[in-house]
């Protein structure tokens, strides 16, 4: 066998061998796919030991899918794994001013954001009709078709199609 060959040997190759390993290769521990790059992943039932509920683990786990932002209120974050308080929404870019133990000031997503017991919460619920309160469909009124984590999809009631963009709880009104 040639040197080419040496990562298929646990054993030392002679030191004789040109690009041979004469230490030998470990033994392999872990074992992944690089040449197709691809993770398995299974699906766990919601009653699964090893699964665990859409919620924060401080809050309720049954929990909203999206929280009711407002400045000064406490949510859970994702990215951070702790509670956070909210000191400026900005619409425009989708994105919270939070105030981060241990970090300071940070700029989250809104969809980082989840319920804890002490967030506001939203009575929003698939089938209602809103108004929007912000951006480019402002005053227009709708009908919630989705309630996903990334957020509130409508229908304009004077459009065919549903709007291109999701809403989130604090920038729709129940009429």
């Amino acid at each position: 066998m040639g040197g080419v060959e040496d990562h298929l040997w646990l054993d030392a190759l002679p030191d004789k061998n040109p690009g041979g390993d004469p230490g030998g290769d470990p033994l392999v521990i872990l074992c992944e796919n690089i040449h197709t790059n691809k993770t398995a992943l299974e699906l766990l039932p919601d009653n699964h030991p090893g699964g665990f509920p859409q919620g924060d683990p401080g809050g309720d786990p049954g929990g909203d899918p999206l929280p009711l932002l407002k400045e000064k209120a406490i949510y859970w974050s994702m990215m951070f794994k702790c509670e956070v308080k909210v000191f400026m929404i900005f619409d425009e870019l989708s994105e919270v001013s939070c105030q981060v133990p241990g970090r300071g000031r940070v700029e989250l997503p809104f969809t980082d954001l989840q319920c804890c017991q002490e967030s506001p919460r939203s009575d929003l619920n698939l089938g209602d009709k809103v108004v929007i309160l912000e951006g480019k469909y402002k005053e227009t009124f709708a009908t919630i078709t989705t309630i996903r984590a990334d957020g509130i999809w409508l229908k304009s009631e004077d459009r065919k199609k549903p709007l291109a963009r999701a809403y989130f709880p604090h920038q729709l009104v129940k009429v």
